[in-house]
């Protein structure tokens, strides 16, 4: 978050941290799902910083966090940062504990969602989507909430039985995120304006500010 503490006129900033609370240490990033075409980056005049050729996927996966449950980062169609927690036949979704890192509050509101709150606002986490997939690819949707527990994380409980047969999959997603920025500074400061950085109804930031690094995108700026 940025943000701008108007009886001052400062301009702070603030990281929200997620950390998955006793996964595997061992466990390494895997690349799912190459997709079409490639990048290249171009980072100044120093040609051993260029990188050419890079591939992209679709999705990261790290295998067994707990015993039995895969984690799965990717971005939905809608651009909605997820996270998935997949629950083998032999895992245990009361495994799972995420913790949360410079915040100031966390609650679970009457929709279910969970809101992740700091000084200069918040970032809310969908109520829990959980399901089942059968062999045809049809989802059996499966009743879950989020569970406070006593050691400051947050964790999935499942309402009811499921067929334990099938893998299970817990699917919290991450309203909207996006990135920008470079390899220098980039700085929302200046005077006129109130909310320097404020994203609209369809998606798009608004960023009032200064930046120093060449690559910035200005497509569409004024």
């Amino acid at each position: 978050f940025v943000g701008n503490d108007r009886s001052t006129s400062a301009l702070h900033q603030a990281l929200i941290g997620v950390e998955i609370v006793g996964a595997a240490p061992a466990t390494r990033p895997m690349a799912v799902g190459q997709l079409d075409g490639v990048t290249n980056f171009y980072l100044g005049n120093d040609r051993s910083r260029w990188r050419e050729n890079a591939l992209s996927f679709a999705e990261v996966s790290y295998r067994d966090v707990y015993p039995g449950i895969d984690l799965l980062y990717r971005f939905s169609g809608d651009n909605c940062f997820q996270f998935d927690f997949v629950i083998g036949t032999s895992g245990n979704a009361e495994d799972i504990r995420v913790r949360f890192h410079g915040h100031e509050s966390l609650s679970v509101d009457d929709s279910g969602d969970l809101v992740v709150r700091h000084r200069d606002g918040h970032c809310v986490y969908r109520k829990p989507i959980v399901y089942q997939q059968l062999a045809d690819g049809a989802r059996v949707a499966l009743p879950a909430r989020y569970a406070e527990r006593s050691d400051m994380t947050i964790g999935f409980e499942l309402i009811g039985s499921f067929d334990d047969p099938r893998a299970c999959v817990i699917d919290p997603e991450l309203i909207y995120g996006t990135f920008f920025g470079g390899v220098d500074q980039n700085k929302a400061s200046g005077s006129g304006f109130d909310g320097r950085l404020a994203a609209t109804t369809g998606g798009d930031v608004l960023f009032f500010a200064s930046t120093w690094p060449e690559e910035f995108p200005k497509a569409e700026a004024f």
